[in-house]
């Protein structure tokens, strides 16, 4: 069994623990953006053999090329955006994973409802021709469901993913776990991930803490949505589910490219799927200050439909005069505001979308001048 020597550094911010190659190690912590220029270390090795790990396919350039794309979007994204964030400070991580593989069992009791439309005849009171008062039969139609007990049992295979780190937010997790859910795990040297001097996170739980934690919910989520899926029936209630599960864990290093930036004193990260640069999340500033001058442009609008609101309710218990006038000129009044309204705030939020574009195009002539 072959071992790869590592160093592992905590950070002094956020307390992530990250290894890398002795040779180069991390500058930064990917979540946080700290320095570890000055923080914990220690010399670890990792059991090479028993890891599962996907190479990247994603390169450098074109994650930070994406990233540029994705901080100019936002209607409410910061002008100065691009001369206030170190995108440089781009890392590609690896991040660990569980991937659990079996069989669960279930049984199964339920009432199935099935719906169906029935005839009735009903007798209704009405008066003939010759003005007598009858009763006469009608016939009609109501719809009722015709409930039944079912039982069944289910044997299904399952395979998912799941973090094993406790740093990341619930979001960030989720989207990991779909990004690499879909990716089929390759073996590839560990020699490989240190050569490209990526990062790697600690596995900070075991295969069963991991279980009980994020994928025995999980399971279950998928036991129900099978058993639903093969019910009989248009409803269903008193389900009744027992169930049992057999399966096995290996772990997984999933890679990503991750940036993380301060904007006015707060963090802000941005994460992409290392084999797909069409997945990613973040999260971007937004300039408070464009968001409420945009919102001042409707104040007007909401004055108006306000006064015109309380002018046709006067009109409906005093006089109709008011609510007719509120009608022939309160709705072309609020037309109006609204679209002018609308036209200055597109107005508004294209010269500020223009800006972001002159400074990314400045920002690529620069590198390509660099280059």
């Amino acid at each position: 069994m072959s071992t790869i020597p590592l160093t592992e550094l905590q950070c002094p911010g956020c307390n992530v623990q990250v290894q890398c190659s002795i040779s180069s190690p991390t500058e930064h912590c990917p979540f946080c953006g700290t320095s570890l220029a000055g923080a914990d270390a220690a010399e670890v090795s990792i059991e090479a053999d028993s890891l599962q790990v996907v190479p990247f396919s994603v390169d450098a350039s074109t994650f930070k090329e994406e990233l540029l794309k994705w901080l100019m979007e936002g209607d409410y994204t910061p002008n100065d955006i691009l001369g206030r964030v170190f995108i440089q400070e781009h890392i590609g991580i690896y991040l660990p994973l569980y991937r659990y593989q079996g069989t669960f069992e279930s049984s199964f009791t339920a009432h199935a409802g099935f719906d169906r439309v029935e005839q009735f005849v009903e007798h209704v009171v009405c008066t003939n021709d010759r003005g007598q008062i009858q009763r006469m039969p009608v016939t009609r139609s109501r719809k009722t469901i015709d409930w039944r007990p079912v039982s069944s049992k289910l044997r299904t295979d399952f395979a998912f993913v799941c973090t094993a780190g406790q740093r990341l937010p619930a979001h960030w997790s989720d989207f990991c776990e779909e990004a690499s859910a879909e990716q089929a795990s390759s073996r590839v040297p560990l020699d490989l991930i240190l050569a490209h001097e990526n990062t790697i996170v600690t596995f900070e739980q075991t295969g069963e803490e991991v279980f009980d934690a994020r994928a025995k919910a999980k399971l279950w989520d998928i036991v129900q949505t099978e058993i639903k899926n093969r019910m009989p029936g248009d409803h269903h209630k008193d389900l009744d589910i027992q169930w049992s599960q057999e399966s096995t864990s290996s772990q997984i290093y999933h890679p990503f490219w991750m940036a993380s930036f301060p904007y006015n004193g707060v963090i802000y990260l941005f994460l992409m799927d290392g084999c797909d640069e069409t997945k990613f999340r973040g999260n971007r500033p937004v300039d408070m200050a464009l968001r409420a001058r945009v919102d001042a442009l409707f104040q007007p609008l909401q004055t108006a439909a306000m006064f015109w609101l309380i002018i046709g309710f006067f009109g409906l218990f005093f006089a109709l005069i008011p609510t007719i006038a509120a009608l022939l000129l309160g709705i072309p009044h609020i037309l109006w505001l609204y679209n002018s309204a609308n036209r200055e705030k597109n107005d508004i939020l294209t010269r500020s979308r223009t800006t972001r574009e002159s400074a990314l195009a400045r920002l690529k002539k620069q590198d390509e001048e660099a280059g």
